[in-house]
C-alpha cells in the first residue's frame, strides 16, 4: 500500500529521489535532512538499552507504564494522572483530534434535563466535580456549559496557525472538526497585545524572550485576531508549536503569552506541541509552570523524545494533559503504545544526570551552527529566525 504521509525522513522515498537525479553514492553515505534531528545523533545510553534488550522483548511492557510514568513526572514536576504516553507525538495529535471532538459532541447534544453538563462518564471523565451552579470561566472546561449554549448548532471548529505541521489539521480534520486558519505572524500580533495590555494592569513587570526567536513583523492591528469572533465564539481548540514548524519560530511571549492567553479564552482548549523546544535556549512550558504553579486546564502539551535524542525509529511521545481529560486521550491510543525497547529507553533518558549535559551539549551546538550559517544566508537570503534546529529560507 502507498501512503500519502507527507512527513520527513522517509530515507526510502528520499533515496528513490536522489537516485533519480542522478546520485550515485550508497546508503550509508547519504545524509537525510528532512527531518530536523538531532546533529550529534543519539545518546550514549540507547546502545545500553539496545544490548540488553534481549532481557525485556519476551515480555508485555508494563500497560500502565508505572516506572516510566514516575520518571516522566519527577523530570517535569507534573501530576502522574495528567501524563499519556503514545508511538510517537503524531499517535498523541490523532488521538487527542478525536478525544476533544468526542468532548466537544457529547458536550453540545447534552440534554437540558442534565443541566447542560456533557455526559463525560463514557470519555473517562467524572462527573462529581461538576459544578453546573454558580460555575467560574475555569469550571467551564468541566460542565460544558460552554459549549452547549454556542455550539449546540454548530460543528466544532479549530485554529492552527499556518504555516504548521502538517498533522494538526489532518488530526482535527480526520476527527471531525472544522479546520480555520490564521497566520502565525497574526498569532504574535495577538500575543503581543495580550502581553502590553496585562503588563498595563500589572507593572512593573512582565519577562517575554525578545530576542529574534520571537521578532516577527506584525501585521496592522485590523489583521489581529485578538478579540477575534471567530476565536471567542467559534474556536474550541487552538493548536500551536512552540517552537512551530517550519520555521522555529517561538510565539511572542513565551511562554507566558499562552499562558496568559489561556486565560482570556477559558472555553478554548490550546494544544502546545513542544516536541523541539528542548533545541532552544528558552523555558519550556512545563519548565515555567513547575516554578510556579499548575498548568492551567484548558492547555495540553504534547512533547516528544525522537527529535533530541535522535531515535524515530523508537516512536516516544507523550502529552501532558489536564487530569480530568487524561483517561479520555488514554481511551484513544491502543494497549502497549510504547515497546519495551522505547520503554526502558524513555525511563533512562528521564532519570540519567547525563540527559541535562547531552541536551545542554546540543542547544550549544545548534547555536553555533546558526550563527554559523545565518552569517553565510545573510547576504543572499531572507530566512525565519529560528531558535530551534531548522529554519525556512
Amino acid at each position: 500500500m502507498i501512503t500519502n504521509n507527507p512527513h520527513g525522513g522517509n530515507l526510502r522515498t528520499n533515496l528513490e529521489k536522489a537516485y533519480a537525479l542522478g546520485w550515485v553514492g550508497n546508503k550509508e553515505n547519504f545524509i537525510d535532512a528532512s527531518a530536523n534531528l538531532n546533529p550529534l545523533g543519539h545518546p550514549p545510553w540507547l546502545n545500553e538499552i539496545l544490548y540488553k534488550a534481549h532481557e525485556n522483548v519476551t515480555h508485555y511492557p508494563d500497560p500502565d507504564y508505572l516506572s516510566l510514568t514516575n520518571a516522566t513526572a519527577l523530570y517535569h514536576k507534573v501530576p502522574r494522572g495528567s501524563i499519556v504516553f503514545g508511538n510517537g507525538a503524531d499517535e498523541i495529535m490523532f488521538a487527542l483530534g478525536r478525544a476533544l471532538y468526542k468532548f466537544f459532541i457529547h458536550a453540545s447534544c447534552t440534554n437540558m434535563q442534565s443541566q447542560n453538563q456533557p455526559r463525560m462518564q463514557n470519555l473517562g471523565i467524572s462527573n462529581n466535580s461538576l459544578k453546573p451552579e454558580g460555575m467560574n470561566h475555569h469550571e467551564t472546561l468541566k460542565t460544558g456549559h460552554f459549549y452547549h449554549n454556542h455550539y449546540h448548532n454548530h460543528k466544532p471548529a479549530a485554529i492552527i496557525a499556518v504555516p504548521s505541521y502538517t498533522s494538526y489539521g489532518e488530526a482535527l480534520t480526520n476527527a471531525g472538526f472544522t479546520v480555520q486558519e490564521t497566520t502565525y505572524s497574526q498569532l504574535s500580533s495577538m500575543l503581543q497585545s495580550l502581553c502590553t495590555e496585562k503588563t498595563k494592569e500589572t507593572e512593573p513587570h512582565i519577562s517575554h524572550n525578545v530576542d529574534g526567536c520571537n521578532r516577527i513583523k506584525h501585521e496592522s492591528i485590523e489583521n489581529k485576531i485578538n478579540d477575534s469572533p471567530y476565536i471567542t465564539d467559534n474556536c474550541t481548540t487552538l493548536w500551536i508549536g512552540a517552537p512551530n514548524n517550519p520555521d522555529g519560530v517561538l510565539p511572542f511571549g513565551y511562554p507566558e503569552s499562552i499562558i496568559q492567553l489561556a486565560d482570556k479564552y477559558p472555553h478554548c482548549i490550546f494544544v502546545i506541541d513542544e516536541a523541539f523546544i528542548d533545541f532552544t535556549e528558552h523555558t519550556s512550558l512545563l519548565q515555567y509552570i513547575s516554578t510556579r504553579s499548575k498548568l492551567p486546564e484548558n492547555i495540553i502539551v504534547i512533547r516528544s523524545l525522537t527529535k533530541i535524542f535522535a531515535v524515530p525509529g523508537l516512536r516516544i511521545g507523550y502529552a501532558i494533559v489536564p487530569e480530568q481529560l487524561s483517561q479520555a486521550l488514554r481511551n484513544e491510543i491502543p494497549n502497549w503504545p510504547l515497546n519495551t525497547i522505547a520503554e526502558q529507553f524513555s525511563i533512562r533518558s528521564f532519570t540519567l544526570p547525563d540527559t541535562f549535559q547531552y541536551i545542554e551539549k546540543t542547544r550549544l551546538f545548534i547555536t553555533e551552527e546558526k550563527q554559523r550559517i545565518f552569517s553565510a544566508l545573510d547576504n543572499y537570503y531572507t530566512f525565519s529566525q529560528s531558535c530551534a534546529n531548522f529554519y525556512c529560507i
